[in-house]
């Protein structure tokens, strides 16, 4: 894949392009993902450019090492973001549609667009001489989007560093009916994306509606802080998303549930992922010694396991002091705790860093238990790992339930961790040999799939920074209203002619049955 991707950069069309990538800090794997895009098309011969709007201060590195030219805006004062219930304990109940959760969220855009105001004379206003020919951000906020009209940007790319969510969808005229749609940040409802209930499409239909409804009123409220810069942002969020071209979803093919799609829908995903197979040597030195195999524990990089509690701790490592031919590595935050955790679970590895991508490769790594974070759903598939999955939130109940219909993993509600639910799921998957064998015909399936996301992404970046958006890939829905997307002006109509038509037929009948009683009625009176 990798001489694929080398070839496709040295057939390109031999213009460089000027891009500008706007990354805000709304998680490490979030800023990683469109810091590997800027790389790339930066190792492809085009100038890029990134601002970094800074949300997530814990986030100092931002991964992009080959790109021109690199923007940094500070925060005026710590983002509530983090102090989300997420980041505080992600082992406590979740719901990113909870109004604690939609509150935090508002204040926090409002205060990254306080910090855009704030700086854009200093170091944002400059750029609006570079011509940008392309920019890129993701949608997990509009002001982003907004940037980038600030700054002429002639088209726009989105990034998605989750699965393509509804919303998103729509935003290019896909259908993506709640019927059989999943929503990626539809928490633990998404664990039956595979095959939904009546009561589970009930639930999307409503969550779709909350998502269609807040997006124009979040936009409303960053565009009335923008505008004071720049007046001529678009008020609606149809017009904002006028000048997109394309959208970059960071998963494979095969690791999605079957969906409608369009042209401007690129798969490119495990483009953030680690390519380096080197193992420190005392990691190494852990997993030669033993005796049937490793078990990787990672919970991501956004949930700290600082906040656990002693109870939950214990749970965890007294389940795995039951599997002593296996050596657990476990990321773990707290150094000082994991000395004493050590000395009484001998099996047990607390570290602070995993060489995560490098240990799931090695041979001797038998399961993967895992918050189900994206990055971490594809190396561990990439690599045929199966996993005991524990997701916390967001789109990690999405890739639960992909994982489940794949038959790669067993599923432990977050809020029924035990030691006995612990060791019977690792129990299953270490002795019901299927696990494995369905993750590795996973594993050859991403490596033999026919078309290289990467090298794609660049062809399609240079051919819409030759041609622009291409209006002829919009789809026909992107104009329509609901009641006319849903065909409701041809089936309304239907239903209410074909009453009038049975109510005809039923005034008939009654009148000529009425009439026939009548006319008998006579006859009878005279004979």
């Amino acid at each position: 894949m990798r001489l694929f991707y080398l070839l496709s950069v040295l057939c390109a069309t031999g213009f460089g392009l000027k891009i500008l990538v706007v990354n805000p800090t709304l998680g490490s794997s979030h800023v990683q993902f469109v810091s590997s895009i800027a790389d790339t098309l930066a190792e492809a011969g085009h100038e890029v450019h990134m601002i970094v709007n800074t949300i997530d201060s814990r986030i100092t590195k931002y991964g992009a090492k080959k790109i021109a030219k690199l923007v940094v805006i500070p925060a005026l004062e710590e983002n509530v973001n983090n102090n989300n219930q997420f980041v505080k304990n992600p082992f406590k109940p979740s719901n990113m549609l909870s109004f604690a959760h939609m509150n935090n969220m508002t204040k926090s855009i409002v205060q990254a667009c306080n910090d855009i105001v704030h700086y854009y004379d200093e170091l944002l206003k400059p750029l609006e001489n570079e011509h940008y020919d392309i920019g890129i951000t993701q949608l997990l906020a509009v002001y982003p989007v907004m940037i980038l009209h600030m700054l002429k940007v002639k088209t726009t790319v989105l990034a998605s560093a989750n699965p393509l969510a509804p919303y998103i969808s729509q935003t290019f005229g896909i259908p993506a009916p709640p019927s059989y749609t999943a929503n990626p940040f539809g928490d633990v409802a998404q664990l039956n994306a595979a095959d939904f209930s009546y009561m589970d499409r009930v639930g999307n239909f409503f969550r779709d509606i909350i998502y269609y409804t807040l997006i124009p009123m979040l936009m409303g409220r960053q565009r009335e802080i923008l505008a004071t810069i720049d007046p001529t942002i678009p008020v609606t969020y149809h017009d904002l998303m006028k000048d997109v071209s394309l959208i970059l979803v960071n998963t494979p093919p095969m690791l999605e549930f079957a969906t409608p799609i369009s042209h401007r829908v690129i798969n490119i995903g495990g483009i953030a992922m680690k390519r380096d197979n080197k193992i420190n040597p005392d990691v190494l030195e852990i997993i030669d010694k033993a005796k049937k195999g490793v078990i990787v524990v990672s919970f991501g990089t956004l949930a700290s396991t600082q906040n656990l509690d002693e109870k939950l701790i214990t749970s965890f490592l007294s389940a795995f002091a039951q599997f002593p031919d296996y050596e657990f590595l476990f990321k773990f935050d707290a150094s000082d705790e994991a000395k004493q955790y050590e000395k009484l679970y001998p099996n047990v590895h607390l570290l602070k860093w995993l060489q995560q991508s490098a240990i799931l490769g090695h041979k001797k790594t038998k399961v993967f238990v895992s918050h189900m974070g994206l990055n971490s759903f594809m190396e561990a598939s990439t690599h045929g790992v199966p996993f005991v999955s524990i997701p916390l939130f967001s789109d990690q109940f999405y890739n639960t339930a992909l994982a489940k219909s794949r038959g790669t993993a067993v599923y432990i509600d977050k809020m029924n961790i035990t030691k006995s639910a612990l060791v019977e799921a690792l129990q299953e998957v270490l002795t019901n040999t299927s696990y494995t064998a369905n993750a590795r015909i996973l594993s050859r399936q991403l490596e033999k799939f026919p078309e290289n996301g990467t090298a794609k992404m660049i062809r399609m970046i240079e051919y819409v920074g030759e041609f622009g958006r291409l209006p002829n890939w919009d789809l026909k829905g992107i104009e329509l209203n609901w009641f006319v997307h849903a065909s409701y002006d041809v089936i309304v109509p239907l239903i209410l002619v074909t009453i009038l038509v049975f109510w005809i037929i039923y005034r008939l009948l009654k009148y000529i049955i009425c009439y026939c009683c009548r006319k008998r009625s006579v006859k009878t009176k005279k004979e």
